[in-house]
C-alpha cells in the first residue's frame, strides 16, 4: 500500500519555478499536469490552485485531497518524477467521479 508522505510534497516556490523550465505537460479539460524527472528515489507532487479561480477554501482543500489521493493510488505509473498540477476554474463544475477519471487519464499518459 502506498502512502503520501511529507517528502513527496513540492512546497517551496523556488522548487515550482525550477520545475517549470524544460518540462513536459499534459492536460485535460480543467487540469494541467507538468512533469519532469527528478534526482530523488521517489515522485513528488505540487498543487497550484488559485484563490481567484476557486473562491472558497473548503472547495480548494477538497480538490487538493482528491488530487493527492489519486496521486497516491497511481504512483506505480511513474517513478522519480516531479508532478505539478495547475487547476483551472472549470473544475468546480466537475463531479468527483469525473475528476478521478480525468486524473487517472493524465497519470496513464505519463506512463506512455
Amino acid at each position: 500500500m502506498y502512502k503520501f508522505k511529507k517528502k513527496q510534497k513540492i512546497k517551496f516556490f523556488k522548487n515550482f519555478i525550477k520545475n517549470f523550465k524544460k518540462i513536459n505537460f499534459f492536460y485535460s479539460s480543467c487540469i494541467m499536469l507538468y512533469i519532469k524527472n527528478n534526482n530523488f528515489n521517489y515522485s513528488r507532487l505540487g498543487i497550484i490552485i488559485s484563490k481567484k479561480n476557486i473562491k472558497f477554501s473548503h472547495d480548494r482543500n477538497k480538490i487538493k485531497r482528491y488530487i493527492r489521493e489519486s496521486f497516491r493510488l497511481n504512483q506505480n505509473y511513474f517513478f522519480k518524477k516531479d508532478c505539478i498540477i495547475v487547476v483551472k476554474k472549470c473544475i468546480i463544475k466537475i463531479n468527483n467521479k469525473n475528476l478521478f477519471n480525468n486524473l487517472n487519464k493524465l497519470w496513464k499518459k505519463i506512463k506512455i
